[in-house]
């Protein structure tokens, strides 16, 4: 069978896959994502996991998959999902996300294969991340496995101690298991030859939220719930449980990778739900996990607009209170290694925070859309529209500086 690519776009899984649902597993296509519910079988002293395979490849290929999973599903051992090409039952090739062997559950990335029974186990890596790319290349008899953040960068997994050497025909496909735990849904999208694989290069300039499902550029990331949905012509972010004052956070939401300038706005309606200590939603750019810029709405003591630098944890805030609506928006700008902060209520003109200390980095950088809530709070669902890249309006509005002025700005309304 020549093998075929599949951006899962027609909401029906094309004749081509033959499907197996293992014990207890299922597909679903929808919206350009490939749905697929784990089977309680396993690929160690039994095979049976819920794949969709192209059956008896022949000869060398390089195929990548994209992956989307919630990392706390994976809190048995073995549960799993992603790439495999499968000689036979008792001889199998992958690459996958699972859940750590002998007692630690870590989420690992790892390339594993299994030779007439016996499992063996390549280099394993932690991540925590929610979205990440597989790939499987065969050249001869030679198995080769990748897994890339961005889908630019590629890092091979190590070869196992015992690998598998074959120049047969494979059955070629996607899988998730979860055998002895609870069932856990794994999503795959751009399942293509390595040679046509292709993933923005450049982020989202702008998106109105109003196509009814997430534009692939976004990736999702998140913990301890949350939840992301585009309708309506909006963004709807439910918030998750985390800690975003220590380096161990990770808020629920969407992110774009971003290289060079910019200057990125978005309007939030918090829709009154923001009342309870540490709910905050808004706009964030990321480094990494300890240093990183964030202009968000958020209640601590009373609802405050706020912006921030964490430099090495280290914390800088500029706040000011907020009593203008559920509406506003937010605005981060780069140039150069140099960023800024500003509010608007209107979206013209815009009140600069500045923190005393400010991050400096002129390196990749992640744009994100969050919310999130206290490990005690009841979770909310905020609404994002109108991602943009900034310009000024005809009338060539000022950015109003921060000053000891006494603003007064204009009540927003919603029409």
């Amino acid at each position: 069978m020549a093998l075929f690519s599949d951006d899962f776009e027609d909401d029906s899984i094309d004749a081509g896959w033959t499907q197996d649902t293992g014990t207890g597993g299922g597909f679903v296509e929808e919206r350009g994502y490939l749905k697929i519910s784990s089977s309680s079988g396993g690929l160690w002293s039994t095979f049976d996991p819920a794949w969709l395979y192209q059956a008896s490849i022949s000869g060398d290929f390089d195929v990548v998959v994209r992956v989307i999973v919630n990392y706390d599903d994976f809190d048995a051992q073995w549960e799993g999902c992603g790439l495999i090409a499968a000689v036979d039952t008792s001889n199998n090739v992958r690459v996958m996300c699972q859940a750590g062997g002998g007692g630690v559950l870590d989420y690992q990335i790892r390339r594993q294969e299994t030779v007439a029974g016996g499992s063996n186990e390549g280099a394993s890596v932690d991540p925590r991340r929610n979205n990440f790319f597989l790939r499987l290349a065969r050249s001869g008899s030679t198995f080769t496995a990748y897994y890339s953040i961005n889908g630019s960068s590629w890092t091979a997994l190590a070869d196992p101690g015992s690998t598998l050497s074959s120049s047969a025909n494979v059955d070629l496909g996607i899988f998730a298991i979860h055998p002895g735990g609870s069932q856990i849904e794994a999503r795959f999208t751009e399942f293509t030859k390595f040679a046509d694989f292709s993933f923005p290069s450049e982020s989202l300039t702008e998106d109105s939220f109003d196509d009814a499902s997430l534009d692939k550029a976004w990736f999702v990331e998140g913990q301890d719930g949350g939840g992301i949905s585009e309708t309506g012509g909006v963004l709807e972010i439910a918030s998750s449980v985390n800690d975003i004052y220590t380096s161990s956070y990770q808020p629920y939401g969407v992110f774009q990778f971003e290289d060079g300038d910019f200057d990125y706005t978005v309007k939030l309606d918090h829709q009154g739900y923001i009342t309870a200590n540490y709910e905050k939603a808004g706009l964030l750019v990321e480094l990494d996990r300890v240093n990183y810029v964030f202009v968000y709405l958020g209640y601590e003591g009373s609802l405050k607009v706020t912006g921030r630098h964490t430099i090495d944890n280290a914390v800088y805030v500029d706040d000011d209170p907020w009593s203008s609506g559920n509406v506003i928006y937010l605005r981060i700008s780069r140039s150069g290694s140099d960023f800024a902060i500003y509010y608007s209520v209107d979206g013209i003109e815009w009140t600069e925070l500045s923190p005393t200390n400010k991050l400096t980095t002129n390196a990749k950088v992640k744009v994100l859309l969050v919310a999130s809530h206290f490990y005690t709070a009841t979770p909310y669902t905020v609404k994002f529209d109108d991602f943009q890249i900034f310009t000024i309006g005809e009338d060539e509005a000022e950015i109003v500086k921060r000053s000891s002025m006494f603003l007064v700005f204009p009540q927003f309304t919603i029409q």
